[in-house]
C-alpha cells in the first residue's frame, strides 16, 4: 500500500483521495483534511494538576476528533491528509498505516468510523482553556487514520491541562517575533546570540546579536527587533554596492552581522535553543 520513494521516504501507492472516495468518504471531508494543518503541542504554557497537587488527573473519554490539533509523531504544518499519504522513515510507520487503512476493506465505512469509539485508548492532553486535544504518545496512526476517514470520536485516556496565562502571553509574543522576522532558532555562541533566519533556500545563521542580560521577555524581543530592523536598512544599502566596497566596509565596521546577512552562510548544525519566555 506504501512505496519507498528513495531516501527512506514512503508514499501511499496510488491515489489516496480516489481510494477514500471509492470507500465512501465524502469529498467535502477529504478537502477538510487537506486543509487541516497539524499544530505543535501547547506544553510550553499548559501544566497538569500534578504540578500543584502531586496527583495525576486522568480519565477515559470519547474525544471529538474535530478538536484534535496535532499528534506527537505528526509533521507540524502539514495536513492530516499529507501526514497519512507521505512520511519519512521513523517519523511514522507505513506498515501501521497500511494496517489501519486495510480495515476499510474488512468492514463498512460506518462500522470503521464507529469502531474508533472502542479501540484501545490513545493518550491525549486536553487544553482546557482552548477546548483542544493533543495526542501525546500511543495512537498516532489510529488517530490520524480516524481523522482522515471521518470518524467522529476516538477512545482516549485524557489528562486535563491548565493554562499559565502569563506564560502564554510571553509565548505568543515570542511566536509573533519569530514569525515577523522569519526566525527558526535563537541560540548562544561565543560571539553573543545567533539567530537562524529562513528564506526560500532554507536557513542561514547571523551571529553577534546581544545576549539577554536583565531584560524581561518583552524588552529583549524589542531590543532584538530594533537590532534586526537597523541591520536590514544597512543590508539594503550594502547590497547595492560593488563587492570590493562591501569587503572594505566590513573591515572597518563594528557590526559584523551585515556581511552575514549578505553572504547567507547556510545553517548546518543546531545548537541549544533559547526559550526566551522561560528566562523569568
Amino acid at each position: 500500500m506504501y512505496i519507498d520513494n528513495g531516501n527512506r521516504v514512503y508514499t501511499f501507492d496510488g491515489d489516496l483521495e480516489g481510494f477514500l472516495l471509492d470507500k465512501g468518504v465524502e469529498a467535502e471531508h477529504i478537502e477538510r483534511m487537506k486543509q487541516k494543518k497539524l499544530q505543535y503541542d501547547k506544553g510550553r504554557y499548559y501544566n497538569s494538576e500534578y504540578i500543584k497537587s502531586g496527583k495525576w488527573e486522568r480519565e477515559k473519554r470519547l474525544v471529538p476528533l474535530s478538536r484534535v490539533i496535532g499528534t506527537s509523531r505528526g509533521t507540524v504544518g502539514e495536513s492530516v491528509f499529507d501526514n497519512v499519504r507521505t512520511m519519512e522513515d521513523g517519523k511514522r510507520e507505513p506498515t501501521r498505516f497500511h494496517s489501519c487503512l486495510n480495515f476499510i476493506n474488512k468492514m463498512s465505512l460506518e462500522e470503521l468510523r464507529e469502531s474508533y469509539k472502542n479501540v484501545f485508548p490513545v493518550e491525549m492532553e486536553y487544553y482546557t482553556e482552548e477546548d483542544e486535544y493533543y495526542l501525546t504518545s500511543d495512537g498516532n496512526h489510529r488517530t490520524l487514520t480516524a481523522m482522515l476517514v471521518g470518524a467522529e470520536y476516538i477512545n482516549a485516556n485524557v489528562t486535563p491541562m491548565y493554562c499559565d496565562f502569563e506564560k502564554r502571553e510571553k509565548c505568543l509574543a515570542v511566536d509573533k517575533f519569530y514569525e515577523d522576522f522569519g526566525i527558526t532558532q535563537i541560540s548562544y555562541s561565543y560571539m553573543g546570540a545567533e539567530i537562524v533566519f529562513t528564506d526560500d533556500e532554507g536557513g542561514y545563521a547571523v551571529n553577534g546579536f546581544p545576549r539577554r542580560i536583565d531584560e524581561n521577555c518583552y524588552e529583549y524581543i524589542n531590543k532584538l527587533s530594533d537590532e534586526i530592523k537597523a541591520d536590514m536598512k544597512m543590508v539594503k544599502i550594502w547590497s547595492k554596492l560593488p563587492k570590493i566596497i562591501v569587503t572594505i566596509l566590513n573591515m572597518f565596521s563594528n557590526n559584523k552581522r551585515i556581511i552575514q546577512y549578505i553572504e547567507k552562510t547556510r545553517h548546518t548544525h543546531w545548537d541549544r535553543q533559547i526559550n526566551i519566555y522561560d528566562f523569568e
